[in-house]
């Protein structure tokens, strides 16, 4: 259709014309003689000059586009027929005048007008209302829009810049257009290397999408927008440093930021009410360890959110890089790397209160391209009946969209590597708690578990996986039954178990020893440390075992430590450290540590007076150092109590001490469940509530509440 045409032949049945990427188009000619036309394309026509104002006057027309049109001038009408709902003129940088009366009285309008060489808001539109989407260039003039101009507004860089592109957000943001705004998108601003810091006027706003611009980080306060349900941050190849993000949150996407390193926290704090959320991290490979640590203790905060009994629906489903330094918990404990199930034995008085995770491991290497897709991420669970009986009993799946928001999805999408997709269902893992309980109650045997896993698209394309499993997560240290983590936090006390001039609740004179093991109160973990010498190589080990107010086994840890001298001191503070360092992690608020070395405990308990005795030692010097380290986590908010029990009942620790100390290869290791050869310590510990006054200590030193 090259050249101009006078009028067009009568085709009254035409509904659609496309005629995208002609490039010898100049003019589009009259349409009059087509009045059932419902949609016209003119996408990317480079050479069209014009556009027939017949067009805006057919009684059906419903969507023009003329985006990138790159020599169109002008679009302007007299007349719009009130059908006109999309207009998209997005791209056409010498469109420098707009003058199209658009009906206002019609919903679902969309109108791009971004990327042209319009230096102001023209005025044509500034009485329409309810508009589904609006863009425009980053200018002064967005202030004249009146409140409840737009759902959603995509901005963009201007042609030419009036002012710092910050500057002009920053002054365009507190008017009545954005604070009745729920959607924004920052599209393609390569001149906006922040988002303004007054971000969180926009109280209003739900979901907020930051594409393909140069931001090295996202202001702090946009943890204040209360509203905010989802947060997009794709090809912002500069991004750095993630802060905490709204408690409102549901959906989170980073794709592509190659930067990314760092991340507060995924949340400034929980939400009073229990949703479910999506946390996405598509090829940001350069996360550090802290932002995993930060991805798992959202999940367990939430997991323990979930388990209360006012809200238990929604999944928590997050998605990470895979990388060889991640946390243990990143990683499924019960496993398969080439099927596609995983049969799990459960253990006698095991797992009752704890929360099962689903594992997927996604290869970089897709079968289909990922652009466009929903995916599907799921596990089916199956109890045995019998030999060959197996009965369905729970099932959990998720969706994924792997498109870009709002409708730019003009650049390809594809895994840089491979990724771990994790999630906790908690209607499910209370179906499958439940199920335990019943077969532990009906018969002595263990009941037997089969999690079926699948990956697809909707159009039933298999996705390529590299393993799957579960992985069962303690949640008990969590929270208190009923009350938030922020309720835990701030009614717990700071309360260590140290003589200190601030400090006078604590029993003086005495150290309360335990003749044998006993259950902590309810809402604490016991822990018990250890260090030993192999007697066959000479070489030390430290190890560990933590257990809850049931004596049921939690976590353990083992580590080859060598200690010059074999200094046992020194070996069981390093053990003690490593123990608190281990607690910590898992975010336990109240832990009773015990030793069988009493001089360590003594050390431990003492600060200002050991560190003037080990000052004057030069030979005490690493001793001195561990003493600051374990100082410095005693110093944290939680409550930590020591007890000093005999060798004979810390049996606990010394297996794995010993284990560490016999095979130096295994490395530092943190156990979920017992090494094989000690499964024994799987068992419930013997309790008895037996406690023995051990002796006096001197005025000043520590006593220990029980």
């Amino acid at each position: 259709m090259g050249g101009r045409y006078a009028i067009l032949q009568n085709l009254p049945s035409l509904e659609r014309i496309d005629l995208t990427g002609c490039n010898h188009l100049i003019e589009c000619p009259n349409l009059d003689g087509s009045p059932n036309l419902k949609s016209i394309r003119l996408l990317l026509c480079k050479s069209l000059l014009d556009v027939h104002p017949s067009i805006f006057s057919l009684p059906k027309i419903e969507k023009l586009v003329v985006s990138h049109c790159k020599a169109l001038k002008r679009l302007c009408s007299d007349y719009c027929s009130p059908s006109l709902r999309h207009l998209l003129a997005f791209g056409c940088s010498n469109l420098e005048e707009f003058s199209v009366p658009i009906v206002a009285h019609r919903s679902k309008i969309i109108l791009y007008l971004s990327s042209t060489a319009l230096s102001e808001v023209p005025p044509i539109i500034l009485h329409l209302k309810n508009v589904d989407y609006f863009s425009f260039n980053i200018s002064y003039s967005l202030e004249k829009l009146p409140s409840n101009f737009a759902t959603t507004i995509v901005l963009t860089d201007p042609e030419k810049r009036e002012d710092d592109t910050c500057i002009v957000l920053s002054r365009i943001l507190p008017t009545p257009a954005f604070l009745s705004l729920k959607k924004l998108c920052f599209f393609n601003c390569k001149s906006l290397s922040k988002l303004p810091d007054n971000i969180d006027v926009l109280q209003s706003l739900q979901l907020l999408s930051v594409i393909k611009c140069l931001i090295i980080s996202l202001p702090e306060r946009i943890k204040n927008l209360r509203q905010l349900m989802a947060l997009d941050i794709l090809h912002c190849v500069k991004l750095q440093y993630l802060p905490p993000l709204p408690s409102s949150i549901e959906v989170f996407r980073t794709m592509e930021c190659k930067s990314l390193e760092t991340i507060s926290s995924l949340t400034s704090k929980l939400p009073c009410r229990k949703h479910g959320v999506m946390f996405r991290f598509y090829n940001s490979m350069n996360l550090d360890k802290h932002a995993y640590d930060a991805v798992l203790k959202d999940l367990k905060s939430r997991m323990a959110l979930g388990s209360s009994n006012y809200a238990k629906d929604g999944n928590l489903f997050y998605c990470i890089p895979c990388k060889s330094d991640m946390p243990n918990d990143c990683h499924p404990y019960y496993h398969s790397i080439k099927a596609s199930l995983v049969t799990v034995e459960v253990p006698p008085d095991c797992w009752i209160s704890s929360g099962l995770v689903f594992y997927l491991h996604l290869s970089q290497n897709q079968s289909c391209i990922l652009d466009l897709k929903d995916a599907i991420f799921g596990s089916e669970c199956y109890l045995k009946k019998s030999c060959n009986e197996w009965e369905r009993i729970a099932s959990s799946c998720n969706q994924e969209w792997f498109g870009a928001p709002m409708n730019h999805n003009i650049f390809p999408f594809k895994l840089k590597s491979d990724h771990m997709a994790l999630w906790y269902d908690a209607k499910c893992c209370s179906t499958i708690r439940e199920a335990i309980k019943e077969g532990k109650s009906g018969t002595a045997c263990n009941p037997i578990f089969k999690f079926v896993f699948y990956a697809q698209t909707k159009d039933n394309v298999e996705l390529v996986t590299n393993g799957c499993g579960i992985r069962w997560m303690h949640l008990d240290f969590v929270k208190d039954k009923g009350k938030s983590n922020q309720d835990v936090e701030s009614n717990s006390p700071y309360r260590i178990c140290l003589i200190r001039n601030n400090f006078s609740a604590v029993r003086l004179g005495k150290l309360l020893t335990l003749q044998r093991w006993s259950k902590p109160p309810s809402r604490w973990m016991k822990m018990n440390v250890n260090w030993s010498i192999d007697p066959q190589n000479s070489r030390g080990g430290c190890g560990g075992v933590i257990r809850d107010n049931h004596g049921f086994w939690i976590r353990g840890f083992t580590a080859p430590i060598a200690v010059a001298d074999n200094n046992k001191i020194l070996g069981e503070l390093i053990a003690i450290k490593m123990g608190l360092e281990l607690a910590w992690s898992m975010q336990v608020p109240r832990l009773i540590c015990g030793s069988d070395c009493y001089k360590a405990l003594k050390l431990c308990m003492n600060p200002k007076r050991n560190k003037m005795i080990l000052h004057k030692n030069p030979a005490s010097s690493t001793a001195l150092s561990v003493l600051y380290d374990i100082y410095e986590l005693l110093q944290r908010k939680w409550t930590v109590e020591f007890f000093w029990l005999p060798r004979n009942e810390n049996w606990n620790a010394n297996d794995m001490a010993a284990k560490a100390a016999k095979d130096q290869t295994l490395g530092a290791f943190v156990w979920d469940l017992p090494p094989p050869d000690l499964s024994h310590l799987l068992k419930r510990s013997s309790c008895s509530d037996k406690i023995v006054i051990q002796g006096d200590l001197k005025s000043g030193e520590a006593g220990i509440l029980l």
